[in-house]
């Protein structure tokens, strides 16, 4: 059962000619709908396994990113935090959790569902993309000193080396009181600046960054 829309027919069949009751074959079916994109038609299907006797990590994670995709963000938390239980060291799981908790404010469980994220699995662009996000929600909360450190990591992941990473981190390490820092980060922004695809947003940032080190 390589092919998803194979498996489909093959279950179904078999489902439909021999044994409904048959669980191992009723999840074959459900994940071969699931590899289809069908996550209206896997939802009933996931949610009647798991009521008879499939409540595991696999079953509660696809629910999680079936309800994501509706969207139903309340269903999609409830299963992500679920799968959690079933297993707390996969990656994608984690990250897709705190960004359904981000989306609900519940930001402490999303900073620490982020960092367990990055702590299991580190690709270069979902690590840039979480630090990006964590910068933001520690700058809503004033947590300047946090959303620096963000930004600068920010400039270790981004393989493209946007200025604007180092231009970010610099004016959370002015707000945290850290002249160093901030500094540092200034003068290789205003080094790299001239990558900056908007040229009229570059000058305005190359001006600030210049008076900044005056200061």
């Amino acid at each position: 059962m390589n092919k998803p829309d194979r498996a489909e027919k093959v279950a179904k069949n078999y489902i439909s000619q021999y044994d409904s009751t048959n669980l191992y074959v009723n999840k074959e079916y459900a994940y071969s709908l699931f590899m289809q994109f069908k996550y209206v038609e896997a939802i009933p299907l996931y949610e009647k396994l798991i009521a008879q006797g499939f409540d595991n990590f696999e079953s509660n994670f696809i629910l999680g990113l079936c309800y994501e995709d509706l969207p139903d963000n309340e269903k999609a938390l409830k299963h992500y935090q679920k799968a959690v239980q079933f297993k707390n060291d996969n990656a994608t799981c984690l990250f897709h959790l705190a960004l359904i908790e981000k989306s609900f404010c519940m930001d402490s469980l999303s900073m620490a569902h982020f960092n367990q994220s990055l702590e299991v699995s580190l690709p270069k662009d979902r690590a840039l993309r979480t630090y990006k996000w964590l910068a933001d929600l520690h700058f809503q909360h004033n947590r300047y000193a946090d959303a620096a450190r963000d930004f600068e990591l920010c400039t270790l992941y981004d393989e493209e080396d946007n200025p604007l990473n180092h231009y970010n981190a610099a004016q959370m390490f002015i707000a945290s009181k850290n002249k160093l820092k901030a500094k540092q980060h200034l003068q290789m922004f205003l080094a790299n600046a001239n990558r900056l695809e908007d040229k009229k947003e570059a000058a305005q940032l190359i001006s600030k960054a210049k008076e900044q080190l005056k200061q």
